[in-house]
């Protein structure tokens, strides 16, 4: 299970033992794309990610289970460079409770992706 990276072209490996996503935008400039851990971690409910954009386009915010499977998109469309924030309230795209389990948030744009794991309990 990996996501490809083509900044700089490379590849990035996001794997399940690594802890490496409605937005509020502030408006500060980024130099690097990066997504904060969720917090709290392990979550009951509401967890939230900061995120950073270098430059403006096209990003989406994904969360994925353990088989690699969509469960909820939580932000998707054209953001401006700078920093904003999303929170995934433990649902699945249908509006029904996501499992307990690990899933691993993805900030994915035009050139690059990161992701972080997510723990959620009930």
């Amino acid at each position: 299970f990996f996501f490809s990276s083509r900044r700089r072209h490379t590849r990035s490996l996001c794997d399940w033992s690594s802890d490496v996503c409605s937005s509020d935008l502030v408006g500060t400039t980024a130099s690097a794309l990066s997504l904060s851990s969720p917090f709290p971690n392990p979550s009951r409910n509401n967890a939230r990610l900061s995120y950073s954009l270098p430059t403006t386009g096209e990003i989406s915010v994904r969360v994925f289970d353990v088989a690699g499977r969509a469960v909820a998109t939580l932000l998707q469309g054209t953001r401006p460079a700078g920093q904003g924030s999303v929170e995934w309230n433990g649902r699945r795209a249908d509006g029904s409770l996501a499992a307990t389990g690990i899933y691993q948030v993805v900030l994915r744009t035009e050139t690059a992706s990161v992701s972080r794991r997510l723990v959620l309990t009930h």
